[in-house]
């Protein structure tokens, strides 16, 4: 390692190994597709599986032909098995297995943490990959805006990016905010952090716009994850501020506010009931659920007769996790939240004093993920495909990260642990 950064712990050196090279051949194809991968995920589903497979094979390739390690492994690792058997579990003892089946695709999308970490385990990749996101993110930000006034200005318009939802281009947009603000925090190029900061200015006005609540709490709690690192001394200013903003905001945008906090809005109203509805069906498919199934049919046998809307699924991911999977499977689940805090923020140097653009990452990436935590309590945020490849290929980045060296040379691959082969 450079001097001044700390070389991984003993206990860390199985995990963190050198991808290949990102220059020429094969393995430069393979590099290529990764940081193609990560300009699509700010985008639509479509072509962001279109990256994907191309990444996969690329990457499969480049296994098939090199020596050294095919996988890098991580905290998500054991607990995203543990959570695809309970899915598998709970399809095989569905009312339904066939209607079940489909929904185990998403177990699989956790497997982008490792794919993630093999290739940025090489520096050029991985910066490569985080400049891509945040490029194209802060298009897509614009782009949402630009739609918002296109459509008046006014709520109920609001601005959606690529992928069609107000609700995935707020939660995509937040995560790309604490990302953004975690390297502009604590990167010491000044190229870095001026990117950065437009990235996070271009989201911030998207997450706004997008007039998504869980999105605007999932932001709030990033910034109080930051700030708790950082500077605790913050959090009170920030309390302060969100008071006083909840308070005092004008507009739709403090009407909408408001609302999250109005246990008599309408909105909110439906939400208890809805709510209230997955715990009764939860109590009578206590121990390995329903299924991976549409929702909408069952709910409206529990639903309350002063509901009126007819859900197809929970608005939270962990009262989902538990009617689906049952207590099992919210047990994996659980699990593989924790995994994903542990991947994001190991390492050298540390959250709270770091810097260089690794710790920038990694401080970002965690605010992220304890931001999808939050907003996954009102939304399934986990249910949604392009934040889960977007989470989880951060998460890989930011595992990878630990070994990335910060000096003079910090453009060149990672030299390799003991005991390790280069692929």
């Amino acid at each position: 390692m450079t001097s001044g950064v700390p070389a991984p712990r003993a206990t860390d050196r199985a995990t963190v190994v050198p991808a290949a090279s990102s220059r020429g051949g094969l393995a430069g194809i393979a590099g290529g597709c990764f940081a193609l991968f990560a300009a699509t995920l700010p985008l639509a589903i479509a072509p962001m599986n279109i990256a994907a497979g191309l990444c996969a094979v690329a990457t499969l390739a480049v296994w098939l032909t090199r020596p050294g390690p095919r996988w890098v492994s991580s905290p998500v690792d054991r607990p995203a098995i543990a959570w695809l058997a309970a899915m598998g579990l709970a399809t095989a003892l569905a009312a339904d297995p066939a209607a079940s089946v489909p929904g185990l695709g998403k177990g699989l999308i956790p497997a982008a943490t490792g794919l993630a970490a093999w290739h940025a385990t090489d520096r050029r990749r991985g910066a490569a990959a985080i400049a891509a996101l945040l490029a194209v993110g802060s298009i897509a930000a614009l782009w949402g805006c630009a739609r918002f006034f296109a459509a008046g200005g006014k709520f109920p318009a609001r601005a959606i990016g690529f992928s069609g939802s107000w609700m995935t281009f707020g939660l995509q947009m937040m995560v790309l905010v604490s990302l953004a603000i975690g390297i502009a925090i604590a990167a010491p190029s000044r190229a870095w952090r001026a990117g950065a900061i437009a990235a996070g200015l271009a989201g911030a006005a998207a997450v706004a716009l997008s007039f998504t609540r869980c999105a605007w709490l999932g932001l709030a709690a990033a910034i109080a994850a930051i700030l708790g690192l950082r500077r605790p001394w913050a959090l009170i200013l920030l309390a302060l501020a969100v008071a006083v903003t909840t308070l005092a905001l004008p507009g739709d945008f403090g009407d909408r506010l408001r609302s999250a906090f109005d246990p008599a809005h309408p909105s909110s109203r439906e939400r208890a009931m809805m709510w209230q509805a997955g715990a009764r069906l939860f109590r009578d498919h206590p121990v390995t659920g329903v299924g991976l199934v549409n929702l909408r049919p069952l709910l409206d046998r529990y639903r309350s007769p002063m509901a009126s809307e007819h859900p197809a699924h929970l608005h939270d991911s962990y009262l989902q996790a538990a009617v689906t999977t049952g207590a099992i499977g919210l047990v994996a689940f659980l699990a593989l939240c924790v995994g994903l805090l542990r991947a994001s923020g190991s390492g050298p140097p540390g959250l709270r004093r770091g810097r260089g653009l690794a710790a920038g990452v990694r401080l970002g990436v965690t605010a992220g993920v304890a931001g999808l935590l939050v907003a996954a309590l009102f939304d399934h945020a986990f249910g949604d495909e392009p934040l889960l490849f977007l989470i989880f290929t951060l998460a890989g980045i930011a595992w990878a990260s630990r070994g990335w060296s910060e000096g003079p040379d910090a453009g060149a691959p990672a030299p390799h642990p003991r005991g390790s082969h280069p692929a």
